[in-house]
């Protein structure tokens, strides 16, 4: 028998079944390791184990039987045992097995797993005792002696980064993979026998130079816009070592800016221009191209002939377009622009934007609403919006919102006097018996937003129809918008109101409550980030005014 499982069996005897003392035994070999663990505890007449083990998918044996199968197996429990899982102190997963109900007697306990030695201690278990074993088993494992060429490579092993040297690594077929800049990359398989050492050495050759086609982020921009709307990146690649120049010049071939490579070191090389001239101003509207030129610089003599004689020479176009105006806007209840005005005016194709709202009453701010909307520019003059709601979350006048809503561009005007008008379509429910967010109702709504510009103030009218339906009933309403707002290339400020008119017997009657509301929206240069804040009141002459806040954090992208 072995020493150190007499030791075990020995140490147990030595407990007896009376033992009330706590014990730990630690026994280690090539295999594995295990600690026990010992207290007493439990009914007359029979012993109780816990089996914890550090390998994935492990199985207990009892006297060299199975005892069956633990959870992520999906198979059999047996009676009076069963398996769970754990995690100890150091935040190691652990899978456990326990069976309280083991006659007194000698066993002999094993745990293994796939991948991994076998491991099993024998011992006498004593009445109304419980014995905790903790397995650590070993790996079936070979050593992978790998050396490599350059010393600084980058290597991975199955995709896992490592260090090159002595790896310790399971049987079987590896791919171990080489990586450096100037250099082709290179996979190799290689085969880890148990127990056994295995020699890999691993040589990259020079990558010829090359450069990829230069690529812009985006063909068209406004240096007025804040943040990354304000700038386009050039992009490209090289595959080994050398240095460039890129200029950018305007229609006529003067350079307007001008960067340096001195010297590459990695693969993907990267250049941001703001569009700006000498004078921190954007740039004239027009075209202008970017012309990258690159050659190879070689660090040594040998790799010389992989150099090119001429320089490379890629080149890609760019339009500065002040008309690509990015204005920080709202999307609140599926209206594009302030809380109750649908701006007329559009944001550039492609562009989209989302907003998380939180909406308090002042009468009631531990019955919060929250809100999830957004607008996608489909083009320059088609935008689609959408919104979800939860409303007041712990009033049983709570419920939920729905809407989605379609604005098309009619015109848009520049000039002394920019002008804009658009056709503005949109469909809600709602289950909220009181509702706190904008046009939270089961209804229709068709209007036709028009807006005027005096430098940065803007102001706004929208005359519709609504149709509304609750209780069984179909209301037609003529409703009428407005805003005012202040804008930036990073801000907006503004106001707006609506009212609605019921249509009845032939009749226009005010349908109070008149809402307004007023709301500040910025973005957060050089993210694309937007943070708003809005305050709202409804108004009526029959009622006290109610009053909302609301705060957003939105997305432009």
């Amino acid at each position: 028998m072995d020493r150190r499982i007499g030791l075990a069996l020995l140490a147990a005897a030595l407990l007896g079944s009376g033992a009330t003392r706590l014990w730990a035994l630690g026994l280690a070999t090539d295999e594995g390791t295990v600690s026990i663990v010992t207290e007493s505890t439990g009914a007359a007449g029979w012993a109780s184990i816990e089996v914890h083990s550090s390998a994935p998918g492990s199985i207990v044996s009892i006297n060299r039987v199975a005892a069956g199968y633990n959870s992520f197996s999906n198979g059999y429990i047996p009676p009076g045992g069963g398996y769970t899982t754990g995690i100890d102190a150091g935040g190691v997963s652990y899978s456990i097995y326990q069976n309280a109900a083991l006659s007194p007697g000698g066993y002999i306990i094993g745990v293994s797993a796939p991948g991994y030695y076998k491991r099993e201690i024998a011992l006498v278990l004593s009445e109304k005792t419980k014995y905790t074993f903790y397995f650590t088993l070993a790996m079936i494992s070979g050593t992978l002696d790998l050396e490599v060429s350059p010393a600084d490579a980058s290597v991975s092993v199955d995709g896992r980064a490592v260090a090159s040297g002595a790896l310790t690594l399971p049987v079987g077929e590896h791919l171990v993979a080489l990586k450096r800049f100037g250099y082709v990359e290179r996979s190799v398989p290689v085969v880890v026998r148990e127990r056994e050492r295995t020699r890999l050495s691993v040589a990259l050759d020079r990558a010829a130079f090359a450069v990829s086609q230069l690529q812009a982020s985006r063909t068209a921009f406004n240096p007025a816009n804040a943040g990354l709307f304000g700038i386009v990146d050039l992009r490209f690649r090289v595959e080994s070592f050398g240095s460039a120049t890129l200029a950018i010049e305007d229609a006529q071939g003067g350079v307007v800016a001008r960067a340096d490579f001195p010297s590459f070191d990695t693969w993907r090389q990267t250049y941001r221009w703001d569009g700006l001239g000498a004078d921190g101003r954007p740039l004239p509207d027009g075209l202008y191209r970017a012309v990258l030129e690159a050659k190879a610089a070689p660090p040594d003599a040998a790799a010389s002939a992989n150099a090119p004689e001429t320089p490379i020479v890629r080149q890609a176009e760019l339009r500065i377009d002040s008309a690509l105006v990015i204005r920080p806007r709202g999307s609140l209840s599926a209206v594009p622009g302030l809380a109750f005005f649908p701006d007329p005016r559009g944001q550039p194709g492609g562009l989209s934007s989302t907003d998380l709202t939180w909406i308090g009453s002042l009468a009631d701010l531990q019955s919060p609403s929250f809100s999830l909307s957004g607008v996608a520019a489909l083009s320059d003059r088609l935008d689609l919006g959408y919104a979800a709601a939860l409303e007041n979350l712990a009033s049983p006048s709570g419920g939920g919102d729905l809407a989605l809503s379609f604005r098309l561009g009619l015109w848009e005007g520049s000039g002394t006097v920019p002008h804009a008008g658009a056709l503005f379509l949109r469909g809600s429910w709602s289950s909220a018996s009181a509702p706190v967010l904008p046009d939270a109702a089961s209804a229709v709504e068709a209007s036709l937003p028009v807006s005027v510009g005096l430098g940065p103030i803007s102001l706004g009218a929208s005359p519709g129809l609504r149709i509304g339906f609750s209780n069984s009933s179909i209301d037609p309403f003529l409703v009428l918008r407005d805003g005012l707002w202040w804008s930036a290339s990073a801000f907006r400020a503004g106001f707006s109101s609506e009212m609605s008119l019921l249509w009845t017997n032939g009749t226009l009657s005010p349908a109070w409550p008149f809402d307004l509301g007023f709301e500040i929206r910025a973005l957060l240069p050089p993210s694309p980030l937007e943070i708003s804040a809005l305050a709202m009141s409804q108004l009526s002459p029959s009622a006290s005014p109610t009053f909302a806040l609301g705060l957003a954090l939105g997305l432009l992208f």
